[in-house]
């Protein structure tokens, strides 16, 4: 049987594609209903899945179950002397062995406040202040000169350094070391402000910020970053007992 490269799942024999969708409707159970969702997305789903699953079964050099020897040894045939296939094989690899390629691909949406974090951090090897996570975030590449700032952020620049500088004193803590965490949560929560519910560019943090204030009920209070907001719910209803 002549197997032509199996590069996309339009290449596929048909009766290859009849076979793993028989299994697939093996394995899963739905509505009549849900029939034509379900196979849209299982479509969509394997269309994506062929390539990589193919990649890592001629890395391991093994046969995949539901793949007939047949049609197997014709793969490994077309993979192992197909010049064009090597060729493409070879740029491939040196693609996804890049510095680019190994770092977290984003396809669609916004890029977590956190991996702005990370990645402003990296250089300069410490942690950021949520502030410049704020500039990054809101002002074009290139253009993070103080003269080319929009007015609002501006605006919340000056508004987050007055209120780190009076909270930090109050603290007795100077200006030259680290921020306390505390007071950078109160301080982007004065200066930036609350638009519909959250906080500018900061994401699900923002959104912990708001509920630990809610839950205190003071703004001064030490936050409770990272700890899961249903043992707080547990804490209060113990407490209301």
């Amino acid at each position: 049987m002549q197997i032509r490269n199996w590069a996309t799942y339009n290449d596929v024999d048909l009766k290859v594609r009849e076979l793993w969708l028989n299994l697939f409707k093996g394995r899963f159970r739905w509505t009549g209903a849900q029939g034509p969702d379900i196979l849209r997305v299982y479509t969509a789903r394997i269309s994506n899945w062929l390539r990589p699953t193919f990649r890592r079964a001629r890395a391991r050099g093994v046969r995949p179950g539901w793949c007939s020897d047949e049609v197997w040894e014709n793969l490994v045939r077309h993979w192992s002397s197909d010049p064009n296939f090597l060729a493409r094989s070879e740029a491939g690899t040196k693609n996804r062995m890049s510095e680019k390629a190994l770092q977290t691909q984003w396809h669609g949406g916004h890029k977590p406040q956190s991996k702005h974090n990370e990645a402003l951090a990296r250089p300069e090897k410490k942690r950021v202040s949520i502030l410049k996570v704020i500039k990054h975030c809101l002002t074009k590449h290139g253009d993070e000169s103080e003269a080319d700032l929009p007015p609002r952020l501006a605006e919340i620049e000056t508004n987050y350094n007055t209120t780190v500088e009076k909270k930090q004193a109050e603290l007795g803590l100077t200006q030259e070391g680290e921020i306390d965490s505390d007071v950078e949560d109160d301080a982007i929560l004065e200066a930036a402000g609350v638009y519909k519910g959250r906080l500018p560019c900061m994401g699900v943090e923002g959104q912990q910020i708001l509920y630990d204030r809610s839950c205190s009920g003071d703004s001064s209070s030490r936050s409770r970053r990272g700890e899961d907001p249903r043992i707080a719910q547990m804490q209060r209803e113990l407490k209301e007992q």
